[in-house]
């Protein structure tokens, strides 16, 4: 959509994006979160972090049962210690591939009650000002899920040990591929921008994503039209009955 020259960013190492703060509540004031190495045992969100992430390794594999198969047992011969297992697609627990749970509820079995009360609950209000215990798991961050999976159980293991350094090389390839146009400005924004925004703001990318719509000529946009349904129905036609969504307006 060509809006690279309406971007304005605050750059990472800027005093607005290493200067972050939290108000946890039964606290004096607020809260800052680490920034560096040095903050993370100074902090007491950063011995909060060190406390969880260093654990979470070590805490036994504890996906949910999936609702498809209440009856799979759930892992419980996991190793207490990383698998070196370095498969990909390593499954702690095939059947249960597919079970969503909260986002409350992954950051509480895999770093703690305390991690995800104070920290996990600020990143789902601070993306989606939400509840994190009404948002799923699999809609919000998916990225969690497939690096527990990698790492047989095991979010850190999947993230850091030697299943990801297979998957980062292979990964990397595949985004330079996707890259079109000026990708040293891209990957350079990339690397060093913390926010980003627009100089006539946010609604900037709304009118471009409009206007993109507009050129496609198997598009229609209803303006100022409101929806009462949305649902899934068969199309009866030469293409054998395929099942698309539809609105009710």
């Amino acid at each position: 959509m060509d809006l690279r020259s309406e971007v304005i960013c605050t750059p990472r190492a800027s005093p607005a994006a290493r200067n972050k703060f939290l108000r946890v509540p039964h606290t004096d004031g607020l809260q800052p979160l680490p920034s560096s190495l040095l903050s993370l045992f100074t902090l007491p969100l950063g011995r909060l972090v060190l406390r969880s992430v260093l654990a979470e390794p070590f805490t036994p594999a504890n996906r949910p049962r999936s609702q498809k198969n209440p009856s799979s047992p759930l892992p419980s011969d996991a190793p207490t210690t990383p698998n070196t297992n370095t498969t990909e697609e390593a499954v702690d627990d095939d059947a249960d591939a597919d079970a969503d749970e909260s986002v409350d509820s992954f950051f509480s079995r895999r770093f703690g009650e305390a991690f995800a009360r104070t920290l996990g609950s600020a990143l789902i209000h601070g993306i989606y000002a939400a509840d994190s215990r009404q948002l799923s798991l699999l809609a919000t961050f998916p990225q969690l899920r497939a690096s527990e999976t990698r790492g047989n159980g095991s979010v850190i293991w999947g993230e850091l040990g030697p299943p990801a350094w297979f998957k980062s090389q292979s990964y990397a390839e595949e985004e330079e591929e996707k890259w079109e146009g000026d990708q040293e400005w891209e990957m350079g924004f990339r690397r060093t921008a913390a926010l980003f925004s627009f100089k006539e703001g946010m609604e900037t990318l709304v009118r471009a994503l409009v206007e993109a719509l507009r050129r496609f000529p198997n598009v229609v946009l209803w303006n100022d039209t409101a929806v009462r349904r949305i649902g899934i129905d068969t199309v009866d036609d030469d293409s054998g009955g395929d099942r698309c969504p539809f609105l009710v307006c």
